[in-house]
């Protein structure tokens, strides 16, 4: 009866094997972090689980909302205005966008808050349904917030915009609905800059 033999391994084909397994595991490893480092430079996130928008500059983010606020007024046209004069002229500012980083470091929002003026027996309830229809059929994401006087929508446009609209609590039933919104992330090394901040905002300004 015949006996296979195992084959013998020199030490030359133990040395090429060797070195062939190390390249695969370091090409691996390698190409595991490359992935990790490149995604993670392409798309920081902030603590919303947001992209930070890297290029974006205070001045573009600001023009942006105060875009989409006009817009907003020129189809709901029982709005009249936003004014933030009872905020002195200034019912805005900048927020930091992650409270783990350092505030002078950490990717920062615009926002901006505002009071409506509306023509006259305007039904808020509706005016604030309306409101978030239109900004529905532009293809916004639009929601009603469980933990905010109702009703009220939240409007997010594709590109990290946010506006909201909500009645005011029962003692202030008289008043139109309060009307704010916010801008994407940006790079802190934007935070200060000559914004001009429009004290009324109507349909038809520039």
């Amino acid at each position: 009866m015949s006996q296979h033999k195992r084959p013998v391994l020199n030490s030359f084909t133990i040395s090429v094997l060797l070195i062939a397994s190390l390249a695969t595991l370091t090409g691996c490893s390698n190409a595991g972090r490359s992935l990790v480092e490149h995604t993670h430079a392409q798309s920081p996130v902030t603590s919303g689980g947001s992209p930070m928008h890297t290029e974006l500059t205070r001045k573009q983010a600001q023009e942006t909302l105060y875009d989409y606020m006009r817009r907003t007024l020129q189809e709901v046209p029982t709005v009249i205005a936003l004014d933030n004069a009872r905020y002195g002229g200034a019912g805005g500012g900048v927020d930091t966008c992650d409270d783990r980083i350092d505030g002078e470091n950490a990717p920062i929002h615009y926002y901006d808050s505002r009071d409506m003026h509306v023509a006259e027996k305007t039904d808020f309830a509706d005016l604030v349904r309306k409101t978030g229809d239109v900004w529905h059929s532009w293809g916004w994401r639009v929601e009603e917030r469980e933990n905010s006087e109702k009703p009220n929508r939240v409007g997010t446009s594709p590109d990290g915009y946010i506006l909201r609209i909500e009645v005011r609590p029962s003692r202030f039933a008289g008043y139109p609905p309060s009307f704010t919104g916010d801008t994407p992330c940006f790079s802190s090394r934007f935070r200060h800059g000559d914004v001009p901040v429009p004290t009324t905002i109507t349909h038809d300004e520039p």
